[in-house]
Parts: structure tokens; sequence; C-alpha cells
């Protein structure tokens, strides 16, 4: 007789098997599962993290739950989870787990099935995975992949025939929208869909984490550094632009370079201190 547990497993391996039919574009990323690390798949909002992910194992033998199902809420039997994964999937050696955030002490179910021998593979919202926090939570057992948006070679890839026409067509959409796998493999409007993007961004990643005393600062600070993308910047300037203390405008920036939207780059130099400076 089949648990509630037993159809969710069985119904999103049957989402899982459509989704490998879909067609893919190779990414320069690549896991390390041979590593015997809990491979950890970080990146900005909707860059293409579980997709990577599940074509990356198309050739192995893997199982995956998707936590991201509120059948799934409130799970406390790890091991009837385990044994149902096993059933449906026959015993993989294989995890991928995505939206692990979403499982209550996910760390130390994941921290067990590696001490155990399993091969683990995880996403998570960045909201609460975090790539910074990753040692913590996993005790120094992890291997981070970083996952953006398309680039350039990547968009290439697929389009090697091409001429110098549509190559330099790919390389101005590129610039212009970002390279973001839903406005590039379904036509979605840029615009509209990056704006969506940049709010989820800040008030879901920063706002609905950290709760910030002035949710409107940071979102005024997101946009001012947009603005200024690729210009010098200092934190005693951004809180001069926006009227705000040098603490909490450091603080802000913070939150906003954890979301892997903005990176931060060091002024060159050869020494060490000056760097440092």
């Amino acid at each position: 007789m089949y648990s509630m547990l037993d159809e969710v497993i069985f119904q999103q391996k049957k989402e899982r098997d459509k989704l490998l039919t879909n067609s893919y574009i190779q990414r320069d990323q690549k896991l390390n599962i041979s590593s015997g690390l809990i491979n950890v798949v970080v990146g900005p909002r909707r860059a293409g993290k579980s997709f990577f992910c599940l074509h990356s194992l198309k050739n192995e033998h893997f199982g995956y739950v998707n936590f991201d199902d509120e059948r799934l809420a409130g799970i406390s039997n790890y091991d009837e989870l385990l044994n149902t994964i096993d059933k449906v999937y026959s015993n993989p050696q294989i995890l991928f787990f995505d939206e692990i955030q979403n499982l209550e002490r996910w760390e130390l179910f994941v921290n067990r099935l590696q001490r155990s021998g399993r091969k683990i593979v995880l996403t998570g919202s960045n909201s609460n995975l975090l790539s910074g926090e990753l040692s913590s939570y996993l005790t120094g057992r992890n291997y981070p992949v970083n996952i953006f948006p398309f680039s350039f070679g990547e968009l290439l890839s697929v389009a090697e025939n091409k001429g110098k026409a549509e190559q330099k067509r790919i390389l101005s959409d590129l610039l212009n929208t970002g390279g973001y796998p839903e406005i590039v493999t379904k036509g979605i409007v840029a615009n509209e869909y990056l704006s969506m993007l940049f709010r989820d961004t800040i008030y879901k990643d920063i706002v609905l984490r950290y709760k910030p005393r002035d949710p409107a600062m940071v979102e005024k600070l997101a946009l001012t550094l947009v603005s200024n993308a690729g210009n010098e910047i200092s934190i005693r300037a951004l809180s001069k632009l926006v009227s705000y203390n040098e603490r909490t405008v450091s603080r802000y920036l913070t939150y906003l370079l954890n979301t892997m939207i903005f990176f931060q780059i060091p002024r060159f130099s050869y020494k060490l201190k000056e760097q440092l400076k």
C-alpha cells in the first residue's frame, strides 16, 4: 500500500524525468561527485541552478527530492524519507535535494548521509543558503559550485556555426538582458523580468531574511550601485549619496553582495597592505 510520501516522491520522479528531456545549454561549471564532498550549487536567483544539477546528473543513477512542495512541509521522520527514496529510485548512491532549506535541520540529515557514503548535491534559496555560511552548516564537507546566468562562451556553444553577425547579436542581447536562462530560452520580455528579479532579490533575499530597519534604504542603495556599475565606490561616498550612516551602509552592502547580484573588485596593488587599505 502506498503512503502519501511514496506518492510525492514518485510524482516528483516523473517531473524529474520530464525535465531531463528538455533541451539544455551546456554550462562551463561541473559538479565534482567523485570528491565525496557535498556539492552545493549556489548563485543568483533564476540562474538555472536546479536545471544545471539535473542535466549534470542525467547519465547517473540518482534520486531527486524537491522540498519546495507543501506536502513535504514539516516532515520529521528522515529515515522514512530515505527509505522512500531508496524504494522509488532503487537505492541510488547519488541524491539531489532541491530547495533543501525547506527541510528542518537539513544540515544534520545531509551530514549523516555524507558520512554514510552517499554522494549529495544541494541547491537552496539564497535567502537561506548563502555561500558564506556553508562551512558552518556542513562542517567543511562541502564543494561549492557557482552558477550564474549564461556566459558569452556558453551561448556561442549552441551557435558555433553562426556567422559573425549572429554572434554580435548574441553578444548584444547578452549585454542588454544579462543572459538569464528564461529570457534566452523562452523569449520572456527582459525589462519586466529583470525588474521582478531585482525586487525579489531585495525583498525576499534581504528584507525577509535580515529584517533591516529601513527596507527602502536597501533598495535605494541597490539602485545607486546599479547606476554606478563599474565605477569606484567607497563606504563614505555611498553614505553621502544615500544619506545614511557608514556603519549601516556597510552592513546593507554586505547583504547585497551575499545575494550575488553585485561583486566587489578591490583596487589593484602589488602590496597587500595597500589592497586592504
